[in-house]
């Protein structure tokens, strides 16, 4: 909503501009000129500003209120210096409506039209003579906010279906690996969030992270496609089922891929690059360093730890320390070095959430008994 706004201002401020120009012979052109200026030279920082960082320290919505706001005040000076009421820049009342009905919650939309009404008579006011027209003017402001926040409030409701609509479908997808290898589904859990922990030490932005949390879900699905003799052995495997064992990568994203979902693409390509090495030794391509995707650098540290320190059929869990150094010694031979970096980073986080797992599990098998 940034680049809409940042949009929406210069559009009006060049159409100020030109207003000004073909009224020149009236008063304050050259203060007003500035003034309009002004709002394109805002549309300049605000547009460069880093929007996901807005987001993540959660002052997103409040910074749009707050550039809203400031746009109504100066359109209130613009008015008042300009003939009052009947001046075109009381516009602006008018489009900050509709732009906060667009980007801003019911309760802000609500709180901008009455300041656009209060502003609109704030200029009536100090305009001589009172214009009637104005009673008009500020029914319209909040017919249209009105009007507008009902659009918004059943657009975000639908929004919020489809979003729902869209995590249950990974969540729906990943449990298919689990009615297949009982061990999957608490690694399938832990090891998402690890991933989205670990991203996030990596700068990842918000938005981001949460998808790489939901397709990372899905990084083993291509293991239904692993008889049940070779999936569930309870010993090593040999060189010929460690083979049919490894086909889970490609068939994990042949499964996944080409349906145009960005989601489902995602996954995809974490299924097939979360097994690759960072020295080219891995599988199913055997790339090597910066050719292997981000998410895939991402997901093979939090898949790795996890699985160290968790009991499986064929092995016992091995303690936090012990796995802390098998990834520290993968370092720029086994894993991106970055990303390991940023895995010791994000360390207490990621023990955080493996011991809120832990605490579940052992309330549900509680529960069981």
């Amino acid at each position: 909503m940034i680049r809409a706004g940042v949009l929406t201002t210069w559009v009006a401020a060049s159409f100020g501009v030109l207003y000004l120009l073909a009224s020149w012979d009236q008063p304050h052109r050259p203060l007003l000129l500035a003034i309009v200026l002004g709002a394109i030279a805002d549309g300049l920082v605000v547009g460069n500003l880093p929007r996901e960082r807005l987001i993540a320290d959660g002052v997103y919505n409040r910074f749009l209120a707050v550039w809203n706001v400031a746009h109504i005040v100066v359109a209130a000076v613009l008015s008042a210096l300009d003939g009052g009421p009947s001046s075109p820049f009381v516009g602006v009342f008018f489009i900050s409506v509709a732009f906060a009905a667009c980007s801003l919650p019911l309760r802000t939309i609500i709180g901008i039209a009455a300041l656009d009404v209060a502003a609109l008579v704030a200029v009536a006011v100090v305009d001589d003579p009172w214009e009637p027209a104005t009673i008009f003017r500020a029914g319209a402001i909040l017919v249209i906010a009105g009007v507008c926040a009902t659009i918004a409030d059943d657009r975000l409701r639908r929004i919020g279906d489809l979003q729902d609509a869209h995590e249950e479908i990974a969540r729906r997808l990943a449990r298919v690996v689990e009615y297949r290898d009982n061990d999957t589904g608490g690694h399938i859990e832990r090891m998402a969030e690890y991933s989205s922990l670990i991203a996030q030490a990596l700068g990842v932005p918000v938005e981001d992270r949460h998808e790489l949390r939901l397709a990372s879900t899905m990084h083993d699905i291509g293991k239904v496609a692993v008889p049940d003799a070779i999936l569930l052995k309870p010993g090593r495997l040999t060189p010929e089922e460690r083979t049919v064992m490894e086909t889970h990568a490609q068939v994990g994203h042949d499964m996944l891929a080409g349906s145009g979902n960005a989601l489902l693409e995602l996954a995809a390509t974490i299924a097939l690059s979360h097994h690759e090495r960072w020295d080219g030794a891995g599988y199913p391509q055997r790339i090597a360093g910066d050719e292997i995707p981000l998410v895939g650098r991402i997901v093979a540290v939090a898949d790795v730890f996890d699985a160290v320190t968790s009991k499986r059929v064929y092995k016992d869990a091995t303690d936090v320390d012990t796995a802390i150094a098998i990834i520290r010694e993968g370092r720029g031979t086994q894993f991106d070095p970055a990303v390991v970096d940023a895995f010791v980073v994000a360390l207490p986080g990621i023990l955080g959430a493996r011991a809120r797992y832990a605490d579940a599990g052992a309330a549900k098998l509680a529960l069981a008994a």
